[in-house]
């Protein structure tokens, strides 16, 4: 570990535990070796500081020093359920991926686009070429990169997603990717991960938000550590917009 590298404080380190435990059948699939991977490989490596030329500027301490639990599922109030229908309407699209506290949420999405497909990776087994490719790239990643939040966010991915377009496909309005955010009873740490993987001559554009509840007395943090990566094949072009609209006390690190 380098002088500009801190040790991964426990309750950080207790996360993947506790996620590990809460799987099911899931720990036996393959993508829980990356998770497995991302977490040793983080550990070894352990936070960044200030000293850090990276981070010189960013009030890591907010982050660090916060307990965090991970959300289970995407439970969600009947004052988010009207902030993301509010957010699909001005996005003019009927296609859109939405997700509570980075949990994917089938009810609340649609997408409807012949040669667009999204495939849960959490859940797959080896017998798929796309999966066996997306992971072979989020394993190249996590292995060669200096970023120590790409390692959490793998680590802490309950339901990673790959977005796939099959070759030649050319999308005319934007996907939607709606994040929400709200805390209740514990700050939460947010972990989604989206591959998407545009085949030769396809064209997809992506238009992405992140929004957060109000707070009022509720003192509780969001750290939305969010891992993306676009892979595109000859010729393909993916567009990618993004919105950031957090409260306040609220955390997003975004890689892409």
């Amino acid at each position: 570990m380098s002088k500009h590298h801190i040790e991964i404080p426990s309750h950080f380190s207790d996360l993947f535990n506790k996620l590990e435990n809460s799987l099911n059948g899931q720990s036996s699939k393959p993508y829980h070796r990356l998770r497995k991977k991302g977490s040793e490989l983080l550990i070894q490596q352990g936070f960044p500081t200030t000293r850090n030329e990276d981070y010189k500027y960013t009030a890591l301490n907010r982050v660090f020093n916060e307990k965090y639990e991970i959300p289970e599922s995407g439970k969600l109030s009947d004052q988010g359920k009207n902030v993301i229908e509010s957010i699909k309407k001005l996005g003019q699209s009927t296609n859109s991926l939405c997700f509570v506290n980075g949990i994917y949420q089938s009810e609340l999405s649609s997408l409807e686009i012949e040669g667009v497909q999204l495939i849960h990776l959490s859940q797959m087994d080896d017998n798929s070429h796309q999966l066996r490719d997306a992971l072979e790239k989020i394993d190249e990643t996590i292995s060669q990169t200096d970023n120590p939040f790409i390692r959490l966010n793998t680590s802490l991915s309950r339901d990673p997603l790959l977005l796939f377009v099959r070759k030649g496909i050319k999308t005319d309005a934007p996907i939607q990717l709606i994040h929400y955010y709200e805390t209740e009873n514990s700050s939460l740490i947010a972990s989604p991960q989206l591959i998407v993987m545009a085949e030769d001559n396809s064209e997809i554009s992506l238009l992405e938000s992140h929004l957060s509840a109000e707070k009022g007395d509720n003192s509780h943090k969001v750290f939305a550590n969010v891992f993306q990566r676009m892979l595109t094949g000859k010729n393909a072009k993916i567009k990618h917009h993004k919105i950031q609209e957090l409260h306040n006390e609220d955390f997003l690190i975004h890689n892409l």
